[in-house]
């Protein structure tokens, strides 16, 4: 009974991930440096980002002898960053950024891939 199961391959290889990064760091005097102006007394810089990959479609290639297998995969990735200089005497910045897009990789089954 068990030579008449049909192995069914992976829907897709990737999964979705999702990943998160914050940084931010502690309030730098600057009254000691002969380079700053008496405006800028200290600064201060805080960072979040966070972004996502998840596949879209997945197709494999099988060879002649079915020992080889090349799969080219689509993933629909996007991204948002910002950024917060803090300078004491300025203004506060904000600085942004988001993008959406696709990665296309193509696996040729012989330890080599291409990113498009």
């Amino acid at each position: 009974n068990d030579s008449l199961l049909k192995i069914r391959p992976p829907k897709h290889y990737f999964q979705t991930s999702i990943n998160l990064d914050v940084y931010g760091m502690k309030t730098i005097a600057l009254n000691g440096n002969n380079f700053t102006s008496k405006k800028l007394e200290s600064y201060q810089l805080n960072q979040f980002s966070v972004g996502f990959n998840s596949p879209v479609f997945t197709k494999d290639f099988y060879k002649k002898d079915s020992t080889i297998i090349s799969n080219f995969h689509l993933l629909l990735v996007g991204s948002y960053v910002s950024v917060i200089p803090k300078f004491e005497g300025i203004s506060k910045h904000y600085l942004s950024k988001a993008a959406i897009g696709v990665r296309g990789l193509y696996n040729t089954g012989k330890k080599k891939y291409f990113l498009c």
